[in-house]
């Protein structure tokens, strides 16, 4: 509704040790005005739809993310780490602020609804090996990682786990080129989405009594090829 303007500056540092070797550095302050908002239905089920950023109630999404690494190459291997952290503000999520069932099995009512804006804070750690044979690349990926959300009326405003939060993730890639056709297997391997289990809870409990060291749970670990 106004002409503004935004600014991202990128900064990026990499210092050779050797013609193999090298350190980098980098930080980044990005502003993202097309927002994926994520909304949780009744039965806890997460959903993402998009709209534009508009003053206060759908806040610009403005993210700092530092990251230092090292890479190296040892004749075909390529081998490269960075660790990066991120702090996001403008998280935005569409919940009931009430979640479970009562006494009769109902849950709470679908008219509840609240946009809730918060934080959030992502650390982890890349690692990855690759071999480049002839035709065929080869290269296994490693993440270990922590997204956690803050808002004020959610978790007793403590930092509980996000939605895409997957603590270890695990990743083979695989390459064919053929002529002109290029062929891929790959294989993924991570923990599960974060929910809350409703058998732990007594009734409909409000989203803001929560501890989400005891009522938070991830699904199980999955296997994808």
């Amino acid at each position: 509704d106004k002409l503004k303007f935004f600014y991202s500056p990128l900064v990026s540092l990499t210092y050779k040790l050797s013609e193999t070797h090298k350190l980098k550095a980098s930080y980044n302050y990005s502003n993202q005005i097309v927002r994926e908002l994520e909304y949780e239905n009744r039965l806890g089920q997460n959903y993402s739809f998009y709209r534009l950023s508009k003053g206060k109630q759908f806040p610009v999404l403005k993210t700092h993310k530092f990251m230092l690494g090292y890479s190296a190459e040892f004749n075909k291997f390529t081998f490269d780490v960075e660790a990066y952290y991120k702090n996001i503000d403008g998280a935005m999520q569409l919940l009931n602020p009430f979640t479970g069932f009562d006494d009769t099995g109902n849950a709470p009512n679908t008219g509840g609804y609240q946009l809730f804006i918060g934080q959030r804070r992502i650390k982890g750690i890349d690692f990855t090996l690759g071999y480049q044979f002839d035709r065929l690349y080869s290269g296994i990926a490693y993440t270990l990682s922590k997204s956690e959300d803050k808002y004020r009326n959610l978790f007793k405003g403590q930092y509980f786990l996000s939605q895409n939060d997957r603590r270890h993730q695990f990743k083979w890639i695989n390459t064919l080129k053929v002529n002109n056709f290029d062929f891929n297997l790959n294989l993924i391997y991570a923990n599960g989405t974060p929910y809350i289990p409703f058998e732990n809870l007594d009734g409909v409990k409000d989203k803001d009594k929560l501890d989400p060291n005891k009522n938070q749970k991830q699904l199980p670990s999955y296997l994808r090829m």
